[in-house]
């Protein structure tokens, strides 16, 4: 069974939540180097941590970057 309430679609934000460093152009598209920001990976795995301790059991995750730092999350 898949949960009511998953997790993703919530990357535009991203710079307005994490430091000036973060570009949220760069995480779009195939440019894996985004996600070495260690802001936005401590981020992704304290949010997926928190969703699954809530049992949330689906993750929305389309582009490359964002399905590499949830699968380091995980």
């Amino acid at each position: 069974m898949v949960s009511a309430i998953g997790i993703g679609g919530h990357w535009k934000r991203l710079d307005a939540l994490m430091d000036k460093g973060f570009k949220n152009s760069t995480f779009y598209g195939n440019d894996i180097s985004a996600v070495s920001n260690p802001v936005l990976v401590k981020n992704r795995a304290e949010v997926l941590s928190r969703a699954i301790d809530l049992d949330v059991n689906y993750i929305d995750a389309c582009s490359g970057p964002e399905v590499v730092v949830y699968a380091a999350a995980l």
